[in-house]
């Protein structure tokens, strides 16, 4: 999970306190219209090298579950915004964006599983090799989220203030 808090304001719990129907109705399409826009700022920052990975990234879906999709808590004065992968087809996010092998979270070679050498294909070119070292994370998300700052901030803002 990947976690970016946004200020608001000092009194941002007890403007959503006070707030009516009409303007937690507005917030939440705002919260939405935001969690949408950080979504296709991920799917606009990260690499392209077949196109798989941006379709993954723009079919994750927006939603307050503690298991996957995007979603976004406000208290104390800050909006949190969270990036939550946790289906199965997530995990090519994960690799991309924090490293696999030796620049991954476990810092070792990959070895193949089944069969004696590994086989894949680079700019079509086939390599057959015992291990590889894995790729480096591009931290996509995080620049994706950073940039979204300022626009999550004027849509929360702008619900309160209608």
């Amino acid at each position: 999970m990947i976690n970016v808090s946004v200020s608001i304001s000092r009194n941002l719990d007890k403007v959503l306190e006070d707030i009516d129907r009409r303007k937690r109705l507005a917030l939440n399409k705002k919260i939405i219209e935001s969690l949408e826009y950080v979504k296709q700022k991920m799917a606009d920052f990260a690499p392209i090298r077949t196109g798989n990975l941006r379709s993954i990234i723009l079919s994750l879906p927006i939603t307050s579950v503690k298991t996957r999709g995007l979603s976004i808590m406000y208290g104390k004065g800050s909006i949190e915004v969270s990036v939550l992968l946790g289906r199965r087809k997530d995990k090519i996010i994960r690799w991309v964006n924090d490293g696999t092998g030796i620049y991954g979270p476990y810092r070792k070679m990959i070895y193949p599983k089944k069969s004696e050498k590994l086989v894949f294909q680079i700019d079509g070119e086939w390599i057959a090799t015992e291990k590889v070292k894995g790729q480096k994370g591009k931290k996509f998300i995080q620049s994706a989220i950073k940039v979204s700052r300022l626009i999550i901030r004027s849509k929360i803002l702008s619900a309160l203030k209608s």
